[in-house]
């Protein structure tokens, strides 16, 4: 196949993907080598097959798209709408429309695209992830897979990954850690983990997946996370889209084929190389180990129920009765056999030969001198003997209760008495005799100094115990700190919830005050506006009995001027009718004249008038008459014009007086009018006011009240919380109580030490075995025998260095292999099939090391964070949104549960584990948020970023204390120091400083320079500090007076 990448171009691939991955540690590349990674780490299978071979997605295709494409056509940044990550995604299209038409790749938009001219041609020309324009044959191969229908082969493909192997000059350092109990250092260089001895600096495993290809690797990718269990006892390693969990185990036990068949009655030389067992007969078989043959049989006439080896050239045959049997190994001549009055329990020789001393089982101690019964009176002295022991110049150690007694044999007296808090149940000396281990009923193990007694080292159990003991204590300080805490926090939250019933007290009278205000003002206000309102009811009758007087006014004026027009006409008429009167009368006077008069002689006749003229005076009287009643008529018409005027005229005035009263009471009332309105609308002004400031009272008073109630139950629910806090505190005393006592009756029964001193071995009463070094002061993790042991029934041999024996007198010995190596227990999740979503950044176990969590994520995406169940192995929470860009790092805090996550988002969130919710954000720096850490009371938290600093936050507050600059370069990885306030913190610059987070202050810098530093870890007694980084230098450093102690190359 001509277009198959080469293995030497793959290669070349796979070197540079490491170099790039050493600069993915740094932000302002990360992203962009993280779109490019899977062109460098794996290749695809081929580029093009066959012209009738089905096309791969997975393999052939999905590679091209994610050289040319989903940089910037994928999930959370898909320019245009489109994704190109699945057959699906792109099915599915975009702002454009599908992007495939399965079957026809000349009706596809993809292609479209992909041939278009330089405008619209993908991907575009200068862009800024350095995607190529396809090749000719790239786009045939995408044409041909389209014409077949697009076909989607992801879901279980492999996706064409071919890991290639990572060079072992590649050495950069990503995660390295220190065991709880401060003997190993776990480093990881690229994707190998080695577990380093700390007292030697020697490594002393490499950890291995044997599912792997490749030897000697823990993962195919760099290893960029560890975390070790809080009892030491698992290793956790973080890979590509994989967790691994390494358990501690032990080898099966190698026996040489000359002890594969002893029976329980053996013994094993001074030297080590040679074993004496017993058979049925009494008979004694010296075999060599090495080769298995046998060296000597020595007769014997009864069966041993024990045998003693401590002298090169004698061996010492215990009979059930009590006799002891002495055999020379040269010259059987030379053997002797002596009755004790009584069974006896344990016997031991002096080096020389010279010294037998047999334990009975009553605990009363004999002595043999040469083969003869040699009474010591400080011998005799001693009762309830538990063991003993001859050391160099024949000095006698005695257990007696919880008493060593020291004799010298020759001389036969008390050297010096020691005592112990226990009692004795077991001592062996080494062989040279210049030192002696010592044990006791509460599993404590003494190395003593024969020349003078002082003891050299003290062992008190085995890691896992006291690491257990060490982590009840440090949460009995927790929790006693807390409930110190709260106890003090109990007074304040009183007064709290006093001062807020006061605080209610005050708001709900200035609530009542502002009601009767608002009410007070409210009446006013009323009665304003009807005072308004009446005035304008007034107004209003005023102004219309004004226009009525008006119209009154001037139909009395229309009258009147009626009235004067008539009384003018009625008076010219009566002067008119007086003329008439007048001439009338003057006509009848005239008339009157002419008639006759009275005769002048009484007697004398009358004349008689004319009638005519008569007539015409009749005439005229009418006439006068009926002027004058005219005249009358007129006059009296007159006279009601004129009455009538005058009423008029006077009912004029009236009106017009009334008038002016209607107007000065409307000029009055308008004049009034506007202070009402003003007054109206001030006092609308002031309800408004009082009618704000309550609707202020009462939020104020429902706020005052919730507060109120939320400090009184603050109280009740504090209260919970101190009884919640004591009965956890409780608790762990209890335990911590339990297991001390528990390990204090693990009483030691039996020890043994290795040539050359080079360990102690102790066999406690639970069947489990114990390695001491006495050079170090270490311990081993412990080893179960594989049945129980009855107290006092199981005796220690030492066969080599690496295996020991558990004999008894009723059965064969059990072998026990002192070999422990790390083994892979479980690996979640897989590079192609895994709820991982990218590589697994940090690690960290839960307190109790129940489960670990991990964070990982793809960058610029999602922040992921997982927790694995450690026994089972299997995934127990998936959390995939808590961030938008990959978590850095993952911290639980220490009562266990919050969990701490920080990550290229900047940000750090806190997770309450019970309900997997996010109760608080600490946002604060600029770039990366790479590292995060609790203090030791959980009050506390420090984050390191790629912005240069250490950020310091208040727990309760959720608030930055304080940031803390000045590092070299990015701050990628911190710790607290044990139980203070002071922390160290590494920085790619070359740096690990001590600061108190409490004021910023840097107390102390350890320098690597030249170096990159990506990791930190700190002992556990805040004594020593490990870093290391892109050289693959591992760096130890002295916290007290800040001296390199050491450097691993």
């Amino acid at each position: 196949m001509a277009d198959q990448i080469p293995p030497d171009r793959a290669r070349r691939f796979a070197l540079l993907a490491t170099f790039m991955l050493y600069f993915a540690r740094f932000p302002f590349v990360r992203h962009l080598l993280m779109l490019v990674l899977g062109v460098c780490v794996y290749t695809p299978a081929s580029v093009a097959q066959t012209a009738s071979s089905d096309v791969s997605f997975a393999k052939e295709i999905l590679p091209l798209l994610k050289r040319n494409c989903i940089a910037c056509h994928r999930e959370g940044e898909s320019e245009g709408g489109l994704s190109a990550e699945t057959v699906k995604d792109l099915l599915a299209g975009g702002d454009n429309g599908p992007s495939l038409v399965a079957g026809d790749a000349d009706g596809s938009l993809l292609i479209e695209r992909i041939l278009a001219d330089e405008d619209e041609r993908m991907p575009p020309p200068d862009n800024a992830v350095d995607a190529k324009p396809f090749t000719p044959k790239q786009i045939e191969l995408v044409k041909r897979w389209i014409n077949q229908g697009a076909p989607s082969d992801l879901e279980g493909a492999d996706r064409g990954w071919q890991w290639h192997p990572i060079p072992e000059s590649i050495r950069n350092s990503y995660a390295s850690a220190l065991s709880p109990d401060g003997q190993l250092a776990v480093v990881a260089r690229a994707n190998r983990v080695t577990i380093v001895d700390i007292a030697s600096g020697q490594p002393v495993q490499e950890l291995t997946d044997p599912q792997l290809q490749q030897a000697g690797i823990a993962d195919h990718d760099m290893i960029q996370a560890i975390a070790i269990s809080p009892l030491g006892d698992r290793i956790a390693t973080g890979g590509y889209r994989s967790i691994r969990l390494w358990k501690r185990g032990h080898q099966k036990p190698t026996v040489p084929d000359a002890l594969k068949d002893a029976n329980g009655r053996l013994a094993v030389s001074p030297d080590r190389k040679s074993m004496v067992q017993s058979d049925a007969a009494g008979n004694l078989l010296v075999t060599e180990i090495a080769s298995g043959n046998q060296l000597h049989q020595l007769a014997g006439d009864k069966p041993a129920s024990l045998l003693c080896w401590d002298s090169p050239h004698q061996i010492i045959a215990v009979h059930a009765e009590g006799s002891v049997t002495v055999h020379a190994l040269n010259d059987a001549n030379a053997n002797w056999q002596r009755t004790a009055d009584k069974p006896i329990a344990q016997c031991t020789q002096s080096a020389d030969a010279e010294w037998l001393v047999a334990r009975c089982n009553d605990g009363s101690v004999q002595t043999w001198k040469q083969g003869q019964p040699h009474a010591i009176d400080a011998v005799n002295k001693i009762s309830q003997a538990t063991s003993l022991a001859i050391l160099a110049g024949n000095q006698l150690i005695v257990g007696s209760g919880k008493t060593i007694n020291w004799i010298d044999l020759a001389g036969g007296k008390q050297i010096r008495q020691t005592q112990l808090p226990a009692t004795v149940t077991a001592i062996v000396a080494n062989q040279a005799g210049t030192q002696f281990a010592c044990a006791t009923e509460q599993g404590s193990v003494q190395w003593i100094n024969a020349s003078d007694g002082a003891v050299a080292q003290q062992f008190a159990g085995d890691p896992q115990s006291q690491l257990q003991l060490s982590a009840y204590q440090q949460r009995v300080k927790f929790e006693q700190t807390r409930l110190d805490r709260l106890n003090k926090q109990t007074e304040g939250l009183k007064k709290a919830a006093t001062k807020e019933a006061e605080a209610l007290q005050k708001v709900q009278e200035a609530h009542d005050t502002a009601v009767k205000e608002r009410d007070e003002k409210s009446k006013a206000a009323s009665e304003e506006a009807q005072k308004l309102t009446a005035l304008d009811q007034q107004l209003a009758a005023t102004k219309a009995d004004l226009a009525e007087c008006q119209k009154l006014n001037q139909s009395l004026n229309e009258q009147l001027q009626k009235l004067n027009a008539a009384i003018k006409t009625q008076t010219e008429q009566v002067q008119a009718l007086s003329k008439t009167v007048q001439q009338a009368k003057q006509q009848l006077d005239a008339l009157n004249k002419q008639a006759p008069g009275p005769a002048q002689d009484k007697d004398a006749p009358e004349e008689q008038p004319n009638p005519e003229n008569l007539a015409a005076i009749d005439k005229a009287k009418a006439l006068v008459t009926a002027a004058m009643a005219s005249h009358a008529d007129a006059e009296k018409q007159l006279k009601n014009s004129q009455t009538l005027l005058s009423d008029t005229v006077r009912a004029q005035t009236e009106q017009q007086k009334l008038q002016q009263t209607h107007q000065k009471t409307i000029d009055a009332k308008t004049k009034e009018r506007p202070n009402l309105e003003k007054n109206k609308q001030k006092l609308a002004d002031e309800l408004k006011q009082k009618q704000q400031t309550l609707i202020d009272r009462k939020q104020a008073l429902a706020t005052a009240k919730i507060t109120r109630d939320s400090a009184a139950a603050a109280v009740p629910q504090h209260e919970q919380s101190i009884k919640q806090c004591q009965a956890t505190l409780t608790g762990f005393q209890t335990q911590q109580t339990e297991h001390q006592t528990a390990m204090n009756s693990r009483a030691v029964v039996s020890l043994t030490i290795t040539e050359n001193d080079q360990s102690i071995i102790a066999l406690f009463q639970d069947s489990t075995l114990v390695t001491f070094d006495p050079s170090t002061g270490h311990s081993s993790a412990r080893i179960q025998v594989d049945d129980t042991i009855e107290s006092g029934s199981g005796t220690l041999k030492s066969v080599n260095p690496q295996l020991v024996a558990v004999t008894s007198s009723h059965r064969k010995p059990r072998w026990v292999s002192l070999q422990q190596d790390w083994i892979l227990e479980s690996t979640i999740g897989q590079d192609n099939a895994s709820p991982i979503s990218d590589s697994v950044t940090s690690l960290d176990f839960h307190p109790d090391g129940s489960v670990l969590a991990a964070g990982s994520g793809v960058p610029s995406r999602n922040g992921q964070v997982l927790v694995v169940d450690c026994e089972t192995g299997k995934l127990q929470k998936q959390l995939d949104q808590l961030h938008s860009d990959t978590v850095l790092s993952v911290r639980y805090s220490p009562d266990g549960t919050l969990l701490a996550s920080a990550a290229a988002d900047k940000s750090i969130r806190l997770i309450d584990i019970a309900t997997d919710q996010v109760i608080g954000a600490l946002d604060g720096h600029t770039h990366h948020a790479m590292a995060v850490d609790w203090r030791w009371d959980g009050q506390q938290l420090a984050s390191g970023g790629a912005d240069g600093t250490v950020r310091i936050w208040n727990f309760n507050t959720r608030q930055q204390e304080r940031s803390i600059g000045g590092f070299p370069g990015e701050v990628t990885a911190l710790r607290y120091l044990s139980a203070t306030s002071r922390l160290a913190a590494a920085a790619t610059g070359g740096q690990v400083r001590v600061v108190e987070a409490n004021n910023g202050q840097n107390q102390k810098t350890l320098s690597a320079s030249g170096d990159t530093l990506f990791t930190l870890d700190v002992s556990a007694d805040a004594t020593e500090v490990l870093s290391a980084g892109a050289k693959g230098e591992v760096r130890r450093w002295n916290l007290n007076d800040g001296k390199e102690i050491s450097l691993w190359k």
